[in-house]
C-alpha cells in the first residue's frame, strides 16, 4: 500500500511539472512557474526521500547521510523559494536560475557521495567533469562577468545529464544496495537514457538559437524545442526517485541489447561533447 501511495505522489509530482512547462511555454504565465516549482519541488522530495529509505537501511553510513539529506533538504527548499520569487527579491532572472541549478546540483553530490562499487578514481574523474561542467555554465549565465547565454545552455546540456547519469549509476552500484533493490533502480535507466538522447538536442538546438531569442517563444520550433527539453529534463531527473517497478511501456527498454545500445550512443555522446 505504501509503494502504491508513493508511486502516484511521484507519478502526480511529473505530470505537475510537465503541464507546468508545456503551460508556461504555451502562455508565459506566473501560473506555469508554480506549476512546475511544486511538481519540480515534489519530485526533488521523492529522491531525498529514496536517499533517507537507503540511508536508515545503512548502518555504518547512516547518520552521515541523514545530516547531508536533511541540510540538502533545507538548501533546495531555499533555492525553489528564492528562484519562484516566494522570497521576494529583485534578483534577475538568470540569477534565479542558476540558484535552482545550485540546489539541483547540491542534491545530485548527496546522492554521489555515497559509497559504490565503481573505481574511486572514476567516481571522482565523472564527479569532477560533471559537476565542474554545470559551474562554468553558471558563471556564464549571470549578469556580471563572462556572460555568455548560448555557452552556459551549452555547458549545462552536457553538464546536467552527466551529473543525473553519474548520481543514477552511483544509486544502481552503491555497494550497500541490495540485489533487490539494485535490480528496480536498473529497470529506469532506458526511461533516463531516452530522457538524455531526446534532452540534450533539443537543449543544444536553444542555444544556438540564442537564448534572447529563443526564450521570447516567438517561434513554434523554439517553443517546441524548449517544451522537448523541460520534459526531457524532468523525467530524466525524476528516475533518481523512481519506484521500484517499471510501466510496461518501459519495460522493452528492459532488454540488454537495448540498454547497452543506448548507454553506448549516451556516453559516446557526451564525450564528443566535451571536446
Amino acid at each position: 500500500m505504501k509503494g502504491q501511495l508513493y508511486k502516484i505522489l511521484w507519478s502526480a509530482a511529473i505530470a505537475t511539472t510537465v503541464i507546468g512547462v508545456i503551460f508556461f511555454v504555451a502562455n508565459r504565465t506566473f501560473f506555469g512557474i508554480i506549476l512546475i516549482a511544486v511538481g519540480g519541488s515534489s519530485l526533488a522530495l521523492s529522491v531525498i526521500w529514496t536517499e533517507i529509505q537507503l540511508a536508515l537501511a545503512d548502518k555504518e553510513n547512516s547518520m552521515r547521510q541523514l545530516v547531508l539529506l536533511y541540510g540538502e533538504a533545507a538548501l533546495l527548499i531555499i533555492a525553489v523559494a528564492f528562484s519562484t520569487n516566494i522570497i521576494p527579491s529583485e534578483a534577475p532572472t538568470s540569477v534565479r536560475v542558476v540558484t535552482l541549478v545550485l540546489g539541483l546540483q547540491a542534491l545530485g553530490l548527496t546522492v554521489q557521495s555515497n559509497p559504490a562499487t565503481i573505481s574511486r578514481t572514476a567516481q571522482l574523474t565523472i564527479l569532477a567533469a560533471g559537476h565542474g561542467t554545470v559551474l562554468a555554465g553558471s558563471v556564464l549565465a549571470l549578469p556580471f562577468g563572462p556572460t555568455n547565454p548560448s555557452g552556459a545552455l551549452l555547458l549545462y546540456a552536457v553538464g546536467i545529464p552527466t551529473v543525473v547519469l553519474h548520481a543514477f549509476w552511483i544509486r544502481t552500484y552503491r555497494s550497500t544496495a541490495d540485489s533487490a533493490s539494485q535490480t528496480g533502480i536498473q529497470r529506469w535507466e532506458g526511461v533516463l537514457l531516452i530522457a538524455i538522447i531526446v534532452g540534450v538536442p533539443s537543449t543544444l538546438f536553444v542555444s544556438l538559437t540564442a537564448p534572447e531569442v529563443a526564450l521570447a517563444l516567438n517561434s513554434t520550433v523554439v517553443s517546441v524545442a524548449v517544451a522537448t527539453s523541460g520534459i526531457a529534463t524532468t523525467l530524466a531527473f525524476a528516475t533518481l526517485g523512481a519506484p521500484q517497478s517499471s510501466p510496461r511501456i518501459a519495460r522493452p527498454l528492459e532488454r540488454h541489447l537495448v540498454a547497452a545500445s543506448l548507454h553506448i550512443l549516451v556516453t559516446g555522446s557526451v564525450e564528443i561533447l566535451k571536446r
